[in-house]
């Protein structure tokens, strides 16, 4: 895939933040928690904890998967974990190491008796999260899994577990794959066939319907919402007039995407197609305006600890839709929107000084299908002024 105009250089990001950086790969100087006099409840154990800047891969490798829940001893015979939900993040790796292309240099694993393995990251990233839909597998009751605490599955007038937002891949238990929530039924039914099976955050608009947090006639209303990200910062790590430098690495898939027809939510018979089109063929004439993907980022208040953020049922965006509990301190302060359909990196400033209250940096997606690769955060200093 070719990069546009658009993308951000690697000279210029290294010229914003080399102040930080060494020549080491994985090595950095440490920057101190706070400078604001704030106590922190917690200390630096490793290195790893003073890192300034984070790169967050969005492959299922580096986050707790639905698959890695599965009790079938062919699968999983023993596992070992505090975390029972799908979808957090579990290893970050160092921002100057290799991309979410390469191989890439991750932080220490913080864990050995954790079966996944997590690492250390910056204690100034509580948490990153992203929306998941397929949750459990819905048709046999044996196939419960060890996260069903963190699903919807049984509980009245919530959604199904739906393919709409979940890490791109064939899942162990094919024959128990949870079907698309279409409303109509589509014919013929989605099927593994429309995975890429890349392994990366994966969100498909035309098998969202019903999965967002709006209840409303219009199907289309119903995606909205579903499918983001929550980067979850603490902020006694950092100093009282220190922002962010926020790094997106995404591929939106529409009618000009290096994908072609995929997803075809449009054609004719309003059905997808069972494989997604031969990459770099011909784009499709099967989309509309409201295919074009559209995601937005919101500085967001929740005043939750760890241990509460990660006992939230997925998908997320259902719990934090509440105004008055949830505060949006600073809306949309980012659109990111490619009309060209290709591998894209957005820069975000994030200027969470403004807000001492802000502790989440939240990407919703307004509609649209996407691939999300990674995300780099850095920290820029605390102002002397």
């Amino acid at each position: 895939m070719k990069r546009n105009g658009f993308f951000i250089q690697q000279y210029a990001i290294l010229m914003m933040v080399g102040f930080f950086l060494t020549s080491c790969t994985g090595t950095y100087q440490s920057l101190p928690p706070s400078s604001t006099g704030t106590t922190s409840s917690t200390a630096v154990t490793h290195s790893d904890q003073s890192a300034p800047a984070v790169r967050i891969i969005f492959h299922k490798d580096h986050f707790s998967d639905v698959d890695d829940y599965n009790p079938d001893t062919a699968y999983h015979a023993t596992i070992s974990t505090k975390k029972i939900c799908p979808g957090d993040l579990m290893r970050t790796a160092f921002a100057n190491g290799d991309d979410y292309s390469g191989t890439a240099t991750l932080m220490t694993t913080s864990d050995s008796t954790d079966t996944f393995l997590p690492t250390y990251r910056p204690l100034f990233l509580k948490n990153v999260s992203v929306d998941i839909t397929n949750t459990y597998f819905p048709t046999v009751e044996a196939d419960r899994f060890i996260s069903d605490a963190c699903s919807h599955r049984g509980i009245d007038n919530t959604p199904i577990a739906s393919k709409c937002a979940d890490f791109d891949r064939v899942p162990y238990s094919l024959a128990s794959l949870p079907a698309a929530a279409i409303t109509p039924t589509p014919s013929p039914t989605p099927t593994t066939n429309e995975n890429y099976n890349t392994g990366f955050y994966r969100v498909r608009d035309d098998w969202c319907i019903g999965q967002g947090p709006i209840v409303h006639p219009d199907p289309e209303s119903t995606k909205e919402g579903v499918g983001g990200v929550s980067i979850d910062i603490d902020r006694t790590q950092l100093g009282a007039k220190e922002d962010l430098l926020m790094l997106v690495t995404y591929h939106a898939l529409n009618e000009n995407s290096e994908a072609g027809n995929w997803p075809a939510s449009r054609a004719v018979d309003g059905a997808p197609s069972l494989t997604p089109t031969t990459p770099g063929t011909v784009a499709g004439t099967d989309h509309t305006e409201s295919d074009h993907t559209i995601l937005k980022v919101n500085l967001i208040g929740t005043g939750e600890t760890l241990a509460g953020l990660l006992g939230v049922r997925q998908p997320r965006v259902w719990a934090y839709t509440n105004a008055a509990s949830y505060p949006v301190y600073l809306k949309e302060i980012a659109t990111l929107e490619d009309p060209f359909g290709s591998l894209r990196t957005e820069q975000v400033y994030l200027p969470i000084s403004q807000n001492a209250f802000i502790d989440r940096i939240r990407i919703d997606r307004v509609r649209g299908s996407y691939h999300l690769f990674q995300i780099d955060l850095y920290r820029l200093g605390n102002r002397s002024e």
